[in-house]
């Protein structure tokens, strides 16, 4: 995590990052510790823009995975009985659709723990977009060379107008 940038300028990162544990937060002169904190005392009472906000975000996960496995499930479809290259990178779509999914649905869940007990924590989990991005970044790379290779390897000889037939052909 100390390689990720910090997004958060909450009072709570900002001690986070110092090293200091929020209890043991300096407290001003005269002020005694009361013991127990009065936003945990009666019944929960939380805001509908934050639960709004939690299902916005794993929504917003959900169409992420739901694309992503469209378009693994349409590269599958195109690619044929013989493209290897586009059958193992449908594969490789797949199991980013279902990180972004499973990512979604634990992120979710934290929030929601984290809500329900009143947590003075930060929401932010920057791993799950870091992770995606790279990810299809090298895919997409991966199907860039794959191509280029094997349009190379059939246009062996030919020169530059039989690579540029070949790439019409693809």
């Amino acid at each position: 995590m100390s390689i990720l940038p910090a997004f958060s300028n909450s009072r709570y990162a900002q001690r986070q990052r110092k090293g200091a544990a929020s209890k043991d937060a300096p407290l001003p002169p005269g002020v005694k510790d009361p013991g127990h904190w009065i936003k945990d005392q009666g019944p929960l009472k939380v805001e509908a823009k934050v639960w709004l906000a939690n299902q916005r975000t794993f929504i917003r996960w959900l169409h992420v995975s739901v694309l992503l496995g469209t378009l693994s499930l349409g590269l599958s479809n195109a690619a044929g009985k013989n493209n290897r290259i586009a059958s193992s990178l449908s594969i490789v779509y797949t199991l980013i659709a279902i990180f972004a999914a499973c990512w979604g649905i634990g992120i979710y869940l934290w929030r929601s723990s984290l809500i329900t007990k009143r947590s003075g924590k930060d929401f932010d989990a920057v791993i799950g977009p870091y992770v995606v991005a790279i990810a299809l970044a090298i895919a997409l790379i991966l199907n860039f060379v794959f191509q280029y290779n094997a349009a190379r390897e059939k246009t062996q000889g030919k020169g530059f107008l039989g690579l540029a037939l070949v790439a019409q052909e693809l």
